[in-house]
């Protein structure tokens, strides 16, 4: 009773250190550009109650549920009004479920592998980081340990309740993404070749059901759109296309482990490993393999943890396309196999190498929340940091400002009006502040075969030396901006990628005489 307690006590601890790192100023870096494009997505949810899954993007509605109700009890119930951390908090308060769905494996992994398995899962500055991101990886990573920890309690306890839980999770992560597949699959080549599992064919036909009902439910948006089921299977299409890389997301077999093991951008600038959870990950699976696993670990379990990380490893290396927000999917079985190489080191028999392994522990994990404290804060949009991937250039916000004083300084009844000329369409998050104004009063222009200049303009700028197809489009524009608009500040809006503000003369002296934005309060 007295080692329950601890372990209780233990885990509120853990919980306490993962909230903290996960929930405190969501607000301290500005969007990235696919945060943007699933925030105005989730504005058709959150103002008309509607989501219809798409196909080609967006991928399931997850990711907008978990956000209605830091919405809504903000008061929130239209885009302009949104924060950063309206969006955010959802899948941060994931990231913290995820962390304590480690504990679902206590009896099959032992104590001292969750209890180190915890430590590690609080602590990734991967987990961390994207926990704090408003995609869909922290949920899909969430959904699917939950499965396995539901259905490792249905193993222990033959309680069917455990049973639909288990399939229940399954339904969010396939409803998630639609890489779900790849990391269920991974689970059910590890349930294979090996006798001894609990559930029957009944028992798989019912837990397939569920799984089939919750993801259907969700998709259609609680059977609002039924053809949405249909519309999953369709999305492979796309998808599988994509997954054979593009000039903009094709990285090598080893991107992931590379990224894990060791980051050092821009020397002399700051270093990031995660290489502790590689290391311990691999005496892990040697002890897996050579089937002396620590006191207290299942061998079944262990055996399902090992096929599904080294499967799941293996695939997302093996496809061109890589992003390094999909790499959470296969570390959450590189945090459990940590907890069993670290079980494995602190049994040994010799007491002074127990406590030389223990204090090392400890010293590497409180290297692991340094980390992570500085990803999430000091580098949270610095291109230094491993996990910011393209990230956008903090004085973005300042664009917000000049919109706000733009609309204060118009005439009574007169609406302001923007344009947006771009080359491409990777002109986001650039919608996300200027939402302020309403989709209605911003015109976006892509490729350069039409200009219809605003009161505010805001125009790409060819990179510096460069000459290419959008060039001679940007020096006519420029010609004719400045018989009728003033430039004003240089837009960064992330590496190498600029726009130039530009604002009719006439808006331009009240815009002068207007005061700016009071600063927000902290």
């Amino acid at each position: 009773m007295r080692a329950r307690w601890g372990l209780l006590v233990y885990l509120l601890i853990v919980a306490a250190g993962a909230a903290a790192l996960r929930l405190f100023d969501l607000a301290n870096r500005p969007l990235h550009a696919d945060e943007a494009v699933h925030a105005v997505k989730f504005a058709d949810l959150l103002e008309r109650g509607d989501y219809r899954y798409d196909p080609h993007e967006y991928h399931g509605p997850t990711l907008y549920w978990s956000a209605l109700p830091a919405a809504w009890l903000a008061g929130h119930r239209a885009l302009p009004a949104l924060t950063e951390t309206d969006l955010r908090r959802g899948p941060a308060v994931v990231g913290v479920l995820l962390v304590l769905a480690v504990a679902l494996l206590l009896d099959g992994l032992g104590t001292t592998a969750t209890v180190v398995a915890l430590l590690l899962a609080a602590l990734s500055p991967a987990l961390v980081f994207y926990s704090r991101y408003f995609i869909q990886e922290t949920l899909l990573a969430a959904a699917t340990l939950l499965a396995l920890g539901c259905g490792w309690r249905y193993e222990c306890s033959g309680r069917r309740g455990w049973l639909l839980a288990c399939g229940a999770a399954a339904g969010l992560a396939v409803a998630s993404k639609e890489t779900a597949p790849l990391a269920l699959g991974a689970l059910a080549l590890g349930l294979l070749g090996r006798p001894g599992w609990r559930a029957g064919r009944r028992e798989l036909g019912l837990l397939l059901a569920v799984t089939g009902l919750v993801a259907a439910g969700v998709l259609s948006n609680c059977g609002q759109h039924p053809g949405a089921a249909l519309d999953y299977f369709r999305s492979y299409a796309p998808w599988f296309s994509r997954a054979g890389g593009t000039e903009l997301h094709d990285q090598g077999p080893l991107y992931y482990l590379r990224l894990l093991a060791y980051s050092h951008k821009f020397p002399p600038g700051p270093w990031f490993s995660e290489g502790l959870l590689l290391g311990l990950a691999a005496v892990g699976l040697g002890a897996v393999l050579r089937r002396r696993l620590p006191a207290g670990a299942d061998p079944r379990l262990a055996r399902l943890i090992a096929v599904y990380t080294v499967v799941l490893t293996a695939v997302y290396s093996a496809l061109p396309y890589k992003t390094p927000w999909c790499l959470l999917g296969f570390q959450v079985g590189l945090l459990l196999l940590a907890g069993l190489g670290a079980a494995a080191l602190l049994a040994t028999p010799h007491r002074g190498l127990r406590a030389a392994c223990a204090v090392g522990l400890l010293l590497l994990a409180g290297h692991y929340g340094w980390q992570a404290t500085r990803v999430v804060y000091k580098y949270a949009a610095d291109r230094r940091n491993p996990y910011a991937y393209s990230p956008t250039a903090p004085y973005i916000t300042d664009l917000r400002d000049t919109v706000d004083r733009l609309q204060r300084a118009r005439r009574p009844g007169e609406a302001l009006y923007a344009t947006v000329f771009s080359p491409d369409e990777y002109y986001w998050p650039l919608p996300w502040y200027l939402k302020a104004l309403g989709p209605e009063q911003v015109g976006y222009y892509v490729g350069g075969t039409t200009f219809q200049a605003a009161p505010l303009v805001l125009l790409h700028v060819p990179a510096e030396g460069a000459t290419t197809a959008w060039t001679p489009f940007y020096r006519r524009a420029v010609a004719q901006l400045q018989r009728t608009h003033v430039q004003g500040d240089h837009l960064g809006l992330r590496y190498k990628v600029k726009y130039e503000t530009w604002i009719a003369k006439e808006l331009w002296e009240r815009y002068l005489q207007t005061p700016p934005p009071p600063p927000e309060e902290e």
